[in-house]
């Protein structure tokens, strides 16, 4: 039996002269992509390291470490910017070989998959959306308790460990998977020197998101994950997203924040198999 780590997968692929990292276990017929989050020092495998073994059995699973962040090259454009990634991702798709394959994103990972979706209709097949970005809240304020502090995070005096806690505090319900491991292992990613020099914000696609899907709604079979207590992208962006995706279905984890995949990693990684799974007849 294969087992698959974050070494063993791990892979680089030049796009545009950029050298972009991400994981790979090469092997199955269907290949399922996993797309992760945005937040200071998210990663491929910090997002998915629960998900991607579970999957292998059944996909070839590739997981990529988007621009800005993981090991993948950090230029000074486009931060956060998702047109760009869903262009850089593309093209690393068919360089890779892959002609078709479902998609897993999480919050950012979410906005790339749709706008995948709708510029590469040809290379997406079934869609799960774990809180994704681009749709506003029916009920909640926005700007969000945890999107304020996601912002802070390079502004200011800049990054210290105290806002990357408060950061990642705000991604769980349950408290008790924030360590001091997991804040130091984000905060060192998250200070990358690459990542420290003065950029502009690239992330207007993100948030205009929807209005291109009222002009192009997306026939592909779509799940939609949110964590009942998720203070990010709270559940009720999805009350949209279900009017705008004719093929969507939504599930609600209770007693979960922003990161379903991995605070109820069995039950996901269940859910989201059965959902793969099934027929789209």
């Amino acid at each position: 039996m294969t087992i698959h780590t974050a070494e063993t997968t791990s892979r680089f692929i030049e796009i545009n002269g950029l050298n972009i990292h991400y994981h790979d276990t090469e092997v199955g017929d269907r290949v399922l992509v996993m797309l992760h989050g945005g937040g200071p020092g998210a990663s491929a495998w910090s997002n998915y390291r629960t998900n991607l073994p579970a999957f292998a059995a059944t996909y070839r699973v590739i997981a990529f470490d988007a621009p800005h962040y993981g090991e993948s090259d950090k230029p000074l454009s486009a931060y956060q910017d998702t047109d760009f990634y869903t262009e850089v991702f593309s093209q690393a798709l068919d360089k890779l070989g892959v002609k078709r394959a479902d998609f897993i994103g999480n919050s950012m990972g979410g906005t790339i998959s749709m706008t995948m979706a709708m510029k590469r209709p040809d290379l997406v097949a079934k869609l799960v959306l774990m809180g994704p970005g681009g749709s506003p809240t029916m009920f909640t304020p926005m700007m969000t308790e945890g999107i304020k502090i996601l912002g802070a995070f390079y502004q200011g005096e800049g990054p210290t460990r105290e806002k990357l806690e408060a950061a990642v505090r705000i991604m769980v319900y349950d408290q008790s998977m924030v360590t001091p491991e997991l804040i130091e292992a984000r905060y060192q990613a998250a200070t990358h020197p690459d990542l420290l020099k003065p950029r502009e914000w690239k992330g207007h696609p993100m948030l205009n998101l929807w209005e291109r899907l009222v002009g192009s709604p997306l026939q592909n079979p779509t799940l939609l994950i949110y964590g009942k207590e998720d203070r990010v992208i709270p559940w009720d962006t999805s009350l949209l997203l279900m009017r705008l995706l004719p093929n969507a279905s939504l599930h609600v984890f209770p007693q979960c924040g922003h990161w379903a995949q991995l605070e109820k990693a069995s039950e996901f990684n269940t859910l989201v198999h059965g959902f793969l799974e099934q027929s789209d007849d």
